[in-house]
């Protein structure tokens, strides 16, 4: 496992580093995940092993650490990761997104486009404004104080029906990381992460799930070069 240290922050952001062909592939998990859990399988799969992998865990999440001095908006988990890169002397490599992992990804992309070559995100938070319907929109509707001393708590439990998998990462998972790391991904960023994934050069592609579609957020992607290929019965 490799560990970079945030002097800023005291504290070590950490990845598993799995030894390939250049260039590498790094991955990135959504909201409360972990990427040394959600992408292990997938990065190990035989269409997609042999290259040298990097599955890094966020502030707050996996094996990472907590810092309460960090803010976990999305632009500065996508600081820590950049500074990753630098500290494995990583010169190239495609990056690959989930959901909030997506949306940190595109920052990363933007923070090293001479580093990033390939861009791949999924169903990654474009716009501010998600609402109260989505996991972040649901989050960022209480304050600090409800979601730490109760919020968290139905969260996890309602997890608990849905997935024994996603309940087992969750319980990794920091609260106050997840609670304003939610809050930036309902906020937005300034640029948007939309903004910021039209203006990149690298091939960029966005996997959408077919349960998730029509879906009007991601329409006008293909007319800026971004391809939006849909996984069925996914989403």
């Amino acid at each position: 496992m490799g560990a970079t240290y945030l002097a800023e922050h005291d504290c070590y952001i950490r990845c598993v580093e799995l030894h390939g062909v250049e260039p590498a592939r790094v991955y990135l998990a959504g909201l409360a995940g972990a990427a040394t859990n959600q992408w292990a399988g997938m990065a190990t799969h035989p269409a997609l092993a042999g290259h040298r992998t990097l599955l890094v865990d966020l502030l707050g999440c996996g094996f990472s650490d907590r810092p309460k001095s960090f803010s976990y908006r999305i632009e500065d988990h996508a600081g820590t990761v950049a500074q990753v890169l630098d500290d494995m002397k990583i010169a190239t490599c495609e990056v690959i997104g989930h959901s909030a992992g997506g949306a940190v990804a595109i920052w990363l992309a933007a923070l090293r486009p001479s580093v990033v070559s390939k861009l791949v995100v999924l169903e990654a938070n474009l716009d501010p404004g998600s609402g109260s319907a989505s996991v972040s929109g649901a989050i960022s509707m209480q304050s600090e104080e409800e979601f730490l001393t109760a919020g968290w708590a139905t969260l996890t439990d309602m997890i608990k029906t849905l997935s024994a998998d996603w309940a087992g990462v969750l319980q990794t998972a920091d609260p106050y990381g997840v609670y304003w790391t939610a809050r930036s991904l309902h906020a937005g960023t300034d640029p948007t992460a939309r903004e910021q994934l039209y203006a990149l050069e690298m091939p960029r592609t966005f996997i959408v799930g077919e349960r998730w579609l029509p879906n009007p957020k991601w329409d006008d992607l293909p007319a800026h070069g971004i391809p939006t290929p849909v996984v069925m019965g996914a989403g």
